[in-house]
């Protein structure tokens, strides 16, 4: 505190007898008390901080020291899996390459099956599906639109038209030999006997009766004998063959 007064004093460019003036006020007992107990705090506190300075080193040694320990551990680790992959990689490229062929041999067993019970498999299931071929574009053929009056009336007096369809008829009819059609390539593939098949198709006929029905239209027809025909005309009643 002192050095830096004194530095003061000399900047203000004082004359002699000023200087001379502030300098014997400066050491007064009661300054020169106050101007003590300030440097000696001053000191104090560059004493704690030169203490703190010399301590760094050290606390930088010790964190460079502790991780390095930890980067040694890290760097051991990172080689060892290194190795172990370099190990394991032939083998995971060799399983990532046979994986999908993994069940080829059962896979293709499978498709040779299935080829063969659909070609062995009771034509009159290939029969009845050609007319369900023929039938669903019958279905389609069905569809009509018409316009209806609402009952209402606009401003102009005019009664009131919206556009109208069987189209729930028909999609209800369409979904019904949808799923015959699927019934039929899963019979393909079952060990049915000659009766069984004449049952389902049977089955099927009666399930499409109700629907065909509503637009005049009929399912193909299973005879006593068994064998597959095509629909008659609606109205007409079936005679024994």
């Amino acid at each position: 505190m002192k050095a830096k007064l004194n530095e003061i004093i000399k900047g203000l460019k004082l004359g002699r007898d000023n200087e001379k003036e502030i300098k014997r006020i400066l050491n007064r007992p009661e300054v020169k008390a106050v101007l003590d107990a300030d440097e000696i705090e001053r000191i104090h506190q560059r004493r704690i901080l030169a203490a703190e300075l010399a301590e760094i080193p050290g606390k930088v040694n010790a964190a460079e020291t502790a991780l390095a320990a930890d980067a040694k551990k890290v760097v051991e680790r990172y080689i060892s899996l290194e190795r172990e992959l370099a190990e394991i990689a032939p083998k995971y490229k060799e399983m990532t390459s046979r994986l999908p062929y993994a069940g080829f041999e059962h896979t293709r067993r499978a498709m040779d099956i299935e080829r063969e019970l659909w070609e062995t498999a009771d034509s009159r299931i290939g029969d009845y599906g050609i007319q369900l071929g023929r039938l669903e574009g019958a279905v389609q053929m069905k569809f009509e639109s018409w316009l209806e009056h609402t009952g209402e009336r606009n401003w102009l007096g005019e009664p009131v038209m919206v556009r109208a369809s069987n189209g729930k008829i028909i999609d209800a009819a369409l979904q019904e030999i949808g799923k015959a059609v699927s019934r039929l390539r899963a019979m393909r593939l079952e060990p049915l006997a000659f009766d069984e098949v004449s049952n389902e198709l049977s089955a099927l006929t009666e399930r499409l009766r109700k629907p065909l029905t509503e637009i005049k239209l009929t399912p193909p027809r299973i005879n006593a004998d068994g064998e597959v025909k095509e629909p008659l005309p609606h109205g007409v009643e079936e005679t024994v063959e």
